[in-house]
């Protein structure tokens, strides 16, 4: 929390961050004039707001005050680089629009932590229970015309806005990147059944839903070799890691794991897990001076990128592409990151939370955009898919 940093009050503020982050829930809000104007609002709606808003403001308002606001905006800015507004220090209006600001990323970013959606019962899942959506043993709701994908959101039955789960989300907080745009086109795809994991505590209404945002950066990589899959001696287990080449700076990887067997006469199964370092490596590297902050998305679990998709050779197509993350528990992943393929029994996993399931006929184009921005700033994945 940002107000954690200045003040170490976490433990008192918990409660109250949690039923703002509840009421604010069904209340599209906006800021204008340094006010948080909640839509919707009635009189009553209001009052139990401010029941609830003023005593946090008072004591962040507090906090502000005596640490310094220059220091404080400091704080913000580094841990809030999307909010963007001016700051005049001489302006009691701007000292107001910094502490609303704060209390809603605290409210927001304490409530919707990673750890809440680790091992989530499905009766806590808040969009199933209110709009009666039905999941499959993956948790995952299949997708058809009642679901329109858009790029920050998806909204369901023309008025609900619903959201793709949050470990879609880059860095698993942040926004997200254009692997939607990836799965809009996977719901276009004829004889093909798409399923999704649905944030499973936050929703709105389409009308707060934001636009397409600017990615500030691009990547790309070489071809995939469909050669590779067509050949049964093609099999076995895979290393591949990463070199000192600099893209630690964007996300910190060591290796990927990659599994290719044959399923069946005519089908090629391939897994690839990602292995990012261990905290004691992220500790003593001075390579993971910077990317290491991007591993602070808990304080109790590692979460391990992996994917697994079916090529058929008969039908010279793939058939089935899944995407997921894997928990690990932290202390056990020093386990998981010093063993090669481990066996279950030596290293277990918290949780497998699947994200994204197709299944059918799948063009390469849609495999190749799909795995790739998932495993985004992971050159690795591309050596791979490269061939010879």
């Amino acid at each position: 929390m940002l107000i954690e940093q200045i003040s170490g009050i976490q433990g008192l503020l918990e409660k109250e961050l949690k039923n703002l982050a509840l009421f604010l829930e069904d209340f599209p809000f906006e800021h204008k004039d340094s006010l948080i104007l909640c839509k919707r609002f009635n009189s009553n709606d209001s009052v139990a707001f401010h029941d609830i808003f003023d005593p946090i403001y008072k004591l962040y308002e507090q906090y502000v005050s005596n640490y310094g606001i220059e220091k404080f905006l400091k704080i913000f800015k580094n841990n809030c680089p999307n909010q963007f507004f001016i700051l005049n220090r001489n302006s009691k209006i701007d000292f107001n629009e910094l502490v609303n600001r704060s209390i809603l990323v605290d409210a927001a970013n304490y409530f919707y932590t990673v750890d809440s959606f680790i091992s989530l019962p499905v009766k806590e899942y808040k969009t199933v229970s209110r709009l009666g959506l039905s999941l499959d043993k993956y948790n995952l709701v299949q997708i058809d015309n009642k679901f329109d994908l858009a790029s920050q959101g998806i909204v369901y039955r023309k008025k609900e806005l619903l959201f793709y789960h949050p470990f879609l989300r880059r860095y698993f907080t942040s926004n997200f990147t254009k692997i939607t745009r990836c799965i809009a086109d996977l719901s276009c795809l004829k004889n093909a059944t798409l399923r999704l994991a649905i944030d499973p505590l936050r929703m709105n209404h389409k009308e707060s839903m934001l636009g397409e945002l600017i990615e500030l950066d691009y990547w790309r990589g070489p071809k995939f070799n469909l050669s590779k899959l067509s050949d049964r001696n093609f099999i076995g287990c895979i290393i591949y890691k990463r070199l000192n080449n600099g893209n630690d700076l964007s996300w910190p990887v060591d290796r990927i794991e990659v599994v290719v067997k044959n399923q069946s006469e005519n089908e090629k199964s391939v897994t690839i897990q990602e292995i990012n370092p261990s905290d004691e490596i992220l500790a003593s590297d001075n390579r993971y001076m910077i990317s290491k902050d991007f591993m602070n998305y808990s304080k109790k679990y590692r979460l391990s990128k992996f994917t697994h998709f079916i090529w058929d050779k008969r039908m010279g197509c793939f058939v089935h592409l899944d995407i997921a993350v894997i928990a690990y528990k932290k202390d056990d992943f020093k386990k998981r990151f010093d063993v090669e393929f481990p066996d279950k029994a030596i290293v277990s996993n918290v949780d497998k939370i699947k994200l994204v399931r197709v299944d059918g006929a799948i063009t390469l184009d849609i495999v190749q955009g799909l795995i790739g921005d998932f495993f985004r700033y992971n050159e690795l994945i591309y050596e791979f898919f490269e061939g010879e």
